[in-house]
């Protein structure tokens, strides 16, 4: 049996005291929404402002980590007045510590909402946002789980329910900008997770500081801030899952487990290297430990093998064949010869076991999974056993990465195999989690010979490095007519009228059951299965003159052939209404397709008609 761990010195929080605390980083999250606000409303455009001052922001915050890194690091009496100011948070009472603690998770949620509604106001957000809020809807209005945008349940592509729970918060506010703050709700607490775990484990808040900054500071989490509306309110279940299994608070533990369950179907991994975890962390508390592991790790394979049976399932029952996205084989093509049909991915991968290992050697294939362990201090590489979960978890995007050459710092991700935009939150809770447990350790290590406040300096040098490569979220140049010419039109269409919209205007129309997304061709847009005849119309007039054919011909033939005619326009968007109106818009509609033959006479006249300038 292994040997109890015993502390080589005493904790940092002492016991409660009615002095007054002054703990400083609470200041400065508070005082960064003020300044992003205030600097941003400077302009009219204030959404597209606002990538100027997060940048400006983000590099400061850069510079002033390194600064401080080097300052702590040359001047010893400053680095322990830092830890010292830092640990004394330990010294207040408990609601004093909540306070301060609420009021910089207040700065941070502030701050990224702000930029969030930039985002929104800036029609940035193109159509995963749309479903996920147009499921919310359908869920909470007429009880079934389906993607109307798309024309079929939402099982037949993810197992996946996390919308339907949160869907009542759109009786707060019928409106998709709810739903993304209850996102970034999520996503603003996980700095605050990794200060309560690493708080947990070693009664020193300077410790939970060191945690904090580095979740904050690592260019994953903007990833998530820049996501859609997707999962990327996982990043924050497992860190406080555990916190509150540590607190034995059961019945949060179990709500957070019913969350990550009905968060996407990669969970499961999750939970098997719980389980695997568990094996090592229960060894000195229950005699058999090896079996209750065990359990759980088959568990989760149960419950794996479950959710692709309900997708199966589902998916048989739709009228089409082929999902976006759905191929998940699809994302190991770089494992296997080039033109390898999709289904013998997995059978290719197997039966070449050499040339699989042989791919798995390339240290590029490794890049994407060293930036994030990088991010957070490498941390999580001084607690093995505490990675485990992480190691589960990241091997399907692992395999899933190319072995072409990267660079390493300059770098920025973008899809499943590097953890870019809501791919980084499958991973983002077990680095969380081995993250609190190597700072423990580094600590433990550290503090043994006095030197426990070196861990500021390394983690503001990384926090450095993380500022500067963090995803900036917005887009200074993204169709900025839009930002008053939009809101226009949009105010003219009836809350719950059928409409199709432009995919980066979809967004702001999402909230309803009937949409369908415009892109710009050749071939239709996903979902074009089932659909329906629109009460409005909402695109911009270069669709007419840029839009590829067949599909742009197809579009303006209906058009034409219904009898559409101009509603309104500003700049360059036109907002198109329908001779008659639905009368009971909700209700499910005829099916009607795009016209299969083309009079080129009348798609031309119609083009012109929608790029005349307004009278």
């Amino acid at each position: 049996m292994a040997k109890k761990h015993k502390p080589k010195e005493q904790p940092s929080v002492q016991a409660p005291s009615s002095a007054k605390i002054f703990w400083l980083p609470t200041f400065v999250l508070a005082a960064i929404p003020a300044y992003v606000i205030v600097e941003s409303m400077q302009a009219h455009d204030f959404a597209h402002r606002a990538y100027f001052v997060q940048n400006d922001l983000l590099n400061s915050l850069s510079w002033m980590c390194f600064a401080l890194a080097v300052l702590l690091a040359v001047f010893p009496p400053l680095r322990r007045l830092a830890h010292e100011h830092l640990d004394s948070l330990g010294q207040a009472t408990l609601s004093a510590r909540l306070s301060w603690l609420g009021a910089g998770f207040l700065g941070v949620f502030v701050w990224f909402n702000f930029i969030r509604y930039c985002q929104y106001r800036a029609f940035l957000l193109p159509q995963d946002t749309t479903c996920n809020v147009n499921t919310a809807y359908t869920f909470l209005h007429h009880g079934v789980l389906e993607w109307p945008i798309w024309g079929m349940k939402v099982f037949s592509l993810h197992f996946i329910y996390q919308w339907a729970v949160f869907s009542p918060f759109l009786l707060i506010k019928n409106s998709p900008v709810t739903l993304l703050f209850v996102q970034n709700f999520f996503i603003c607490s996980a700095p605050f997770a990794a200060y309560a775990l690493a708080v947990r484990l070693t009664r020193s808040p300077a410790a939970g500081f060191v945690g904090m900054i580095l979740t904050l500071s690592t260019p994953y989490l903007y990833e998530l801030l820049t996501s859609n509306l997707h999962n990327a309110a996982l990043c924050a279940f497992l860190p406080w899952m555990m916190y509150f299994l540590y607190q034995g608070r059961w019945a949060l533990v179990g709500f957070l487990v019913f969350l990550m369950i009905g968060s996407v179907e990669q969970v499961p991994f999750i939970f098997a290297g719980l389980g695997l975890y568990a094996i090592y962390a229960l060894r000195e508390r229950v005699p058999r430990n090896w079996v209750i592991g065990l359990s759980v790790t088959a568990a989760a394979g149960a419950l794996f093998v479950f959710e692709q049976a309900v997708k199966k399932h589902y998916a048989s029952l739709e009228g089409i064949s082929h999902f976006m996205g759905a191929g998940q084989w699809e994302l190991l093509r770089a494992m296997v010869p080039a033109g390898t049909p999709e289904a013998e991915i997995p059978k290719q991968m197997l039966s070449h076991p050499f040339r699989t290992m042989g791919m798995m050697l390339s240290l590029y294939k490794y890049f994407p999974v060293l930036r994030v362990l990088f991010s957070m201090g490498l941390f999580p590489l001084l607690a093995p056993f505490e990675l485990i979960p992480f190691l589960t978890t990241v091997l399907p995007q692992v395999l899933a990465a190319p072995p072409a050459k990267a660079p390493f710092f300059n770098y920025h991700p973008i899809t499943y195999h590097d953890f870019g935009l809501h791919h980084g939150a499958y991973i983002f809770g077990p680095l969380v989690f081995a993250t609190a447990h190597g700072i423990m350790k580094a600590r433990e290590r550290l503090a043994a010979r006095g030197w426990q406040s070196w861990l500021l300096v390394w983690a503001f040098a990384v926090s450095g490095v993380g500022f500067k490569y963090a995803h900036r979220t917005l887009n200074p140049n993204w169709r900025e007519p839009w930002f008053d010419a939009m809101p226009a039109l949009i105010e003219r269409i009836p809350p719950q009228a059928r409409v199709w919209v432009d995919e980066y205007a979809s967004a702001h129309l999402s909230a309803r059951r009937w949409i369908k997304v415009i892109q710009w061709g050749p071939d239709e847009p996903y979902g074009y299965h089932k659909l329906f005849k629109p009460d409005y119309v909402l695109f911009s007039k270069a669709f007419a003159a840029y839009a590829k054919p067949p599909f742009r011909d197809k579009m303006l033939q209906f058009f034409a052939d219904n009898g559409y005619v101009k509603d309104a326009e500003r700049a360059d968007a036109v907002l198109l209404k329908a001779p008659q109106l639905s009368l009971d818009p909700e209700s499910v509609p005829a099916w009607v397709p795009l016209p299969d033959k083309i009079d080129p006479k009348k798609v031309e006249a119609f083009a012109q008609y929608l790029l005349a300038p307004a009278p």
